[in-house]
This record gives structure tokens, sequence and C-alpha cells, in this order.
């Protein structure tokens, strides 16, 4: 039983870290067993970044604010219990909105002057720059048919 929660726990790695060429060569050693009863289809897929971090300031007027699309900015902390919430959920929303918008992630302790000039009092806080400019804004954990409305208003 312990073997099989090894082998199982190494593939579920394998599997986070989304890399078809770790994937294939996990699966040719000696390691992989398929621990399925019925019919298991496992298969990966790429998948299109839906978010990304910002770097520094040259990076955020570069991918932000010389965007031509709107960009959702979320000004987060890893202490922060409501921005680990709130991450995933935008993640997700973003990612059913057609590519409307692009999702940057700001990490306040990483970027102090950047949320200084954009007044981030408190996290999470999501700014939405078009143009930009700054266009909208929430502040806390929100409902994803509140992100949904903010991503229609732009």
């Amino acid at each position: 039983m312990k073997k099989e929660y090894t082998i199982r726990m190494s593939l579920s790695t394998v599997l986070q870290q989304s890399s078809r060429h770790v994937l294939r060569q996990f699966v040719k050693s000696k390691k992989f067993q398929p621990v399925c009863y019925r019919s298991c289809l496992l298969h990966t897929s790429t998948t299109q970044q839906i978010s990304f971090n910002v770097q520094d300031e040259e990076d955020f007027k570069a991918r932000v604010l010389e965007s031509n699309k709107p960009v959702l900015v979320d000004f987060h902390a890893n202490w922060c219990g409501p921005c680990k919430l709130l991450g995933p959920r935008l993640e997700e929303v973003v990612s059913k909105s057609n590519d409307k918008v692009d999702l940057a992630k700001v990490d306040i302790d990483k970027l102090v002057d950047l949320a200084m000039h954009y007044s981030v009092s408190s996290v999470p806080t999501v700014i939405v720059i078009k143009d930009g400019v700054k266009v909208d804004q929430f502040i806390g954990l929100q409902d994803a048919e509140v992100i949904e409305d903010m991503i229609e208003k732009v």
C-alpha cells in the first residue's frame, strides 16, 4: 500500500508540472503502474497562459499600461488568506472571458512603489486598466459574478 501511495504522489507531481516530456519520461520508467480498474484515460494538453506575474515597473508598463486589451491587475501578498482564495477565482473568470482581458498579478511586498502609486491600502485589490488608465477596481474577496460583471463593463 505504501508503494502505491508513493507512485500516485509521483504521478500527481508530474501532472502538476504539466510537462509532456516529464510525463513521457515517468511513464517509460519502471515506477509507473496505472491504477485503473475500469477504463481510464490519462492525457496532457497545452493550455493558454491565463495570467502573468509582473516582475518590475518596466514589465508593468510594457505588459499592462501598453496592452491592447484591458488588464485586471491583482495586487496581492503571499501572506494574505483572501488573496489565496481570490487568485484562482480570477483565473477561472478570466479564462471564461474568451480572451477579452488579461490578468496581471502584482506582489505588493516585491513591488511596493507600484502598489503605492495605485493607492493600494489593503489586499486583495483588483484594478482594471484599459488603454493605460485605471477604469474600475474592487477591494477584498468578491464572488465570480462581481468579477464577470466588471469584465463585461470594460
